[in-house]
């Protein structure tokens, strides 16, 4: 019963590390968006400030006007498939830390499951003492 109890806690601390290790990658993920957003401004790349839409055609003097629309249009897919991946991962990251917060109640009872057996072997070990028993539930709840 007690390498039984002892197998899921170590079962539920190898999930609680894989969930670490995903949530750490979901978040290498959004650094590395986060650095294209910041070398790559939301802009229209055509003169106008970050977040703008306005086109300054005197910026590229050699441009069409459906060369520009055609720059425009592009910039603006790319924005809209940042924006989706990431949306994506946070939805992914949100799903991983309820996922997480499931596993470490899980572990948590586990491990109080794993110290009363403990706490109950050791009392019949020790032939019943009952002071022996409160010295271990006290040690058990602090």
């Amino acid at each position: 019963m007690h390498e039984e109890a002892m197998q899921r806690l170590s079962e539920a601390s190898s999930r609680h590390r894989q969930f670490h290790s995903e949530i750490d990658a979901m978040r290498s993920v959004r650094c590395d968006l986060d650095r294209y957003a910041t070398a790559f401004p939301v802009s229209s790349g055509l003169g106008g400030p970050p977040g703008s839409l306005d086109v300054d055609l005197t910026s590229k003097p050699n441009s069409t006007i459906g060369e520009t629309l055609q720059e425009l249009n592009n910039l603006k897919d790319n924005i809209r498939r940042l924006t989706q991946t990431l949306e994506h991962v946070r939805k992914e990251r949100d799903e991983l830390q309820i996922q997480l917060s499931d596993e470490k109640i899980k572990s948590a009872k586990l491990h109080n499951e794993l110290l009363e057996r403990q706490a109950e072997h050791s009392y019949h070990y020790l032939g019943g003492c009952p002071y022996v028993v409160f010295f271990l539930s006290s040690l058990i709840r602090s």
